[in-house]
């Protein structure tokens, strides 16, 4: 589920910047795309959750690291793409 939202977020994102881009208001796939990143983020959390209550260590210990990095990437990318969009409105 969480790929899912990843790639709402994304596209929402690229999509708010086309509209910057254009000059034209964006601030609602600003807004979808902050959102679809929080719920990106809820997944993830939601996931590790229920392996840790089932007890599967193994896969915490491998997944875990990795999708620590993945979030913190995905963050920042977030981050970036909604930067113009978000200093344009100020």
């Amino acid at each position: 589920m969480w790929i899912a939202f990843a790639f709402a977020a994304l596209a929402a994102g690229i999509a708010g910047l086309g509209l910057t881009a254009k000059e034209k208001d964006g601030r609602l796939f600003l807004f979808l795309s902050l959102l679809f990143a929080g719920l990106t983020f809820c997944a993830l959390y939601q996931q590790n959750a229920r392996w840790a209550l089932r007890g599967d260590l193994a896969a915490l210990e491998d997944a875990a690291p990795t999708l620590s990095r993945l979030c913190w990437g995905f963050a920042a990318l977030i981050a970036a793409l909604n930067l113009p969009a978000a200093l344009k409105k100020l």
